[in-house]
């Protein structure tokens, strides 16, 4: 889930710089992601019906859907990306470099997420949940640059505004994946340090 996820949101970016139509792409990313989340949802219902797990195995089931939900939400919110690119037409003339910076951040939350729940790295899932204060500074940083330009093309203003706001929900959802291994780990969350 963990790579669809990242495919989907490299390919919703793929589509503001090069002007490609990856709408279908995604789509199918993001009902892939859904269809996998619900798959998770019943293993999990299933689980707990027939095995009443305790302790570390509640915790690790428990996690599981939230982190399923998490990956399903990335793919969601790059299908946001698709739409609201798709809506101001072509922007590859447009001036990505707050986009970009916040992109890279987000793809290594999401990788680094992803990595942290096969190992069940506790010390790279709190690194990837302090990354998301970086986010939300770039993009406190975006919206008062973006509110200050004059002159700019409005539909390279307005989908850019959109695509920081879909990928810092992106970064904060990441985050909650990072979390929630933490939780496998330590029965507590990175919060409650």
């Amino acid at each position: 889930m963990g790579e669809l996820a990242q495919s989907s949101v490299l390919l919703s970016l793929e589509e503001l710089h090069k002007g490609k139509r990856l709408a279908e792409k995604v789509i199918q990313l993001a009902a892939d992601l859904r269809k996998l989340e619900e798959e998770v949802s019943d293993l999990v219902l299933d689980i707990l019906a027939r095995f009443q797990p305790v302790a570390s195995d509640l915790r690790y089931t428990k996690s599981a859907l939230e982190i399923s939900y998490g990956y399903y939400r990335l793919g969601r919110y790059a299908l946001d990306i698709t739409q609201a690119i798709e809506n101001f037409g072509d922007q590859t003339a447009c001036d990505h470099s707050r986009v970009d910076g916040m992109a890279k951040i987000t793809i290594v939350m999401i990788e680094g997420s992803t990595q942290a729940f096969l190992n069940l790295d506790d010390a790279l899932a709190k690194r990837v949940a302090a990354m998301d204060d970086q986010v939300d500074n770039l993009y406190r940083e975006a919206m008062n640059s973006l509110s200050a330009l004059t002159g700019a093309e409005p539909k390279c203003l307005l989908s850019e505004a959109l695509v920081l706001k879909y990928l810092e929900r992106i970064a904060d959802h990441t985050s909650l994946i990072a979390d929630s291994v933490f939780y496998i780990v330590h029965g507590k969350h990175i919060t409650s340090n």
